[in-house]
């Protein structure tokens, strides 16, 4: 087999390298890290069969992969817990690193995101009901009984048939946002993209879409695939979208908070791009990444009518428009591994796209070849789209048997001898790049070196209470052209600057840096640095939080009323000035006031009252 670029972008690159299982090489940028599992990779196998569908990685490097397994016929919702050296956990599941469940019929667990308390929220199907299924297990892999109802875990009903979830997002307020697909019809042949908010408790979120629901239809075999959000917490969402029998667009649809499609996005909140070219006609979309400056990238594939396929990127702006600055002036960019053509079906894709600190964009999924044997694929893109000239040349194939097959100056490498689907991806804090998916024996967990360059070689960044105030620490090892520091705080949905500490400029020295975030409200609170250089180019850290209790009662003021701050085990109630009790039973969380009249009113716990103002 040989790799062939794609004509509509300009041969530049030379390799991206995603080794397969099992894969041992010489560490080295963009290859296999040895280190991980003791060959790079790490293969766990629950039951007859098991498949790693979504992963993510901790700040403690830590790593998390959810999908499914198979015994006897039975499949059950899998989540793994893997330690930085890639062994399974022993304080996760039931001591082995392992939790499964059985919620009732054939489960299946397609999406995974971690809340900020540590506690994994999942999602897929069930065909013990129809709706998206969704669960939260805490820390230490148990279901966590405070959700759906109090066994964990709730089915959300879209439609009449069935319902897939494909991905999962929490927002920093704690709501849940889910995204996949309703069947409109017995056969799957006609189905809707669903989005759904439910509230921390696993309720529907009444002040989204409608009763907590968002569908939009395109008019055939609709499916979302990917969430993300932009800076100003507007909701993005892709997949496939045909416009016709022979014809699909990569597209996107951005919602408000409320769920209402965002107008100043695209065509009524929808962004399309048309690949047809004259070669190409159909394009589908699998993974999303959005940018520092909210411009929108996704992957998947393109193919011909004829079903010639090929791997892909495309980028829109800000404002939903095709980005004529990027793939060569028409906003798409691909590689076409020259594999088979697959009588209209798909077979080299990527599952997802990955954004690196500098700029570039990374690929991965699989190929399909001529002997029906799936193999991982990954590539990786110039901010632009063109392949990136500083991938290593493909590697000699490795003891064993197990080949790695490139063309020179195509961007991508296929790994064989696998048999087996990489299906999602996430970057460590240390930039290493794991991958989770199918093997022949189970699911399978990878770790590579990037070699995506740091300006700053960061060695620990902690955050501890100090009173009311939040000390953050960090250090470095060696930093090239760094102005500093910039210290930002979650607010909301989004991130704000609380304060800058000078950089060093250029040093192989170790330097430790400190910034005190005072006068903090009880609570959750995140931090993140915002690393600079001279020339204006950023970096961000993984964010580290801390959680200040509450001692007593403490009432403060939000757009909609006020919002109170009760001590653990108390409740509040509230009362107008002739001793009237209007509230009773409250706890931490907002109280709207919209019902109140101008005047006095009080707040009391059995420990304090606070006498608040309210004017119109």
């Amino acid at each position: 087999m040989t790799t062939l670029l794609s004509s509509r972008v300009a041969r530049t690159g030379t390799l991206a390298v995603l080794t397969a299982l099992g894969l041992a090489l010489p560490l080295r940028a963009q290859t296999v890290d040895p280190t991980f599992g003791g060959s790079g990779s790490v293969t766990t196998t629950v039951g007859d069969a098991s498949t790693g569908v979504r992963i993510l990685t901790q700040t403690d490097d830590a790593i998390v992969v959810a999908g499914y397994s198979v015994a006897s016929g039975n499949t059950d919702a899998l989540l793994l817990r893997y330690l930085p050296g890639g062994t399974l956990d022993p304080a996760f599941g039931g001591g082995d690193g392992i939790a499964t469940s059985d919620f009732g019929g054939q489960d299946v667990l397609q999406a995974l995101a971690r809340q900020a308390d540590g506690a994994y929220v999942v999602a897929g199907y069930t065909s013990s009901a129809t709706g998206f299924l969704v669960a939260r297990y805490l820390a230490d892999g148990t279901l966590d009984p405070s959700f759906g109802g109090g066994d964990g875990w709730t089915v959300v009903p879209v439609g009449s048939f069935h319902d897939e979830a494909h991905d999962v997002l929490v927002l920093p307020s704690g709501e849940i946002v889910v995204a996949g697909f309703s069947g409109q019809n017995a056969s799957l042949s006609n189905t809707q993209w669903a989005v759904v908010q439910l509230t921390s408790a696993g309720d529907l979120d009444s002040g989204f879409g409608t009763g907590g629901i968002v569908t939009r239809d395109f008019g055939g075999v609709d499916i979302a695939y990917r969430l993300g959000r932009d800076s100003a917490g507007k909701m993005l969402v892709t997949g496939l979208a045909p416009t016709s029998d022979t014809a699909s667009d990569f597209t996107v649809l951005r919602l408000n908070p409320n769920g209402s499609a965002d107008g100043g996005f695209g065509s009524g909140g929808v962004a399309t791009l048309n690949v047809n070219d004259g070669t190409y006609s159909i394009a589908h979309s699998f993974g999303l990444a959005v940018t520092a400056t909210d411009e929108v990238i996704v992957g998947g594939a393109v193919r011909t009518a004829g079903g010639d396929p090929s791997v892909a990127v495309a980028k829109f702006t800000s404002t939903g428009a095709v980005d004529t600055g990027f793939g060569g002036g028409d906003g798409w960019a691909s590689i076409d591994l020259a594999v088979r053509a697959c009588g209209g079906q798909s077979c080299e894709q990527f599952n997802t796209v990955k954004l690196q600190g500098d700029g570039k964009i990374l690929g991965a999924g699989f190929v399909v070849t001529d002997a029906g044997n799936f193999e991982h694929v990954v590539a990786r893109f110039l901010s632009d789209g063109t392949p990136d000239t500083a991938f290593d040349d493909a590697p000699p194939a490795p003891a064993g048997g197990v080949a790695q097959k490139t063309a020179a100056g195509d961007g991508a490498l296929v790994t064989s001898g696998v048999d087996g689907v990489l299906t999602d991806a996430a970057f460590q804090p240390n930039n290493k790049l794991v991958t989770t998916g199918s093997s022949s024996t189970g699911a399978s967990t990878t770790r590579t070196e990037t070699g995506q360059p740091l300006p700053v070689e960061l060695v620990a960044f902690t955050a501890t209470l100090d009173g009311t105030a939040a000390r953050l620490t960090w250090s470095t090892v060696s930093e090239t052209n760094n102005a500093g520091f910039a210290v930002e705080q979650e607010a909301g949905t989004a991130w704000t600057e609380r304060g800058f500490v000078d950089g060093h400029g250029t040093t192989t020295e170790r330097h430790d840096y400190a910034f005190l975030a005072d006068a903090l409200a009880p609570g959750r609170h995140r931090f993140r640095l915002r690393q600079v250089d001279f020339d204006g180019t950023t970096h961000y850290s993984a964010a580290v939080e801390v959680f200040l209790g509450v001692t007593e009662l403490r009432v403060g003021r939000t757009r909609s009323g006020l919002y109170l701050w009760v001590p653990e085990g108390e409740t509040a109630d509230v009362y107008d000035v002739s001793g009237r009790r209007l509230r009773t039973g409250l706890t931490t969380g907002p109280l709207a006031t919209d019902g109140f009249g101008v005047g006095v009113y009080y707040v009391r716990t059995a420990s304090k009252t606070v006498a608040v103002p309210v004017l119109r």
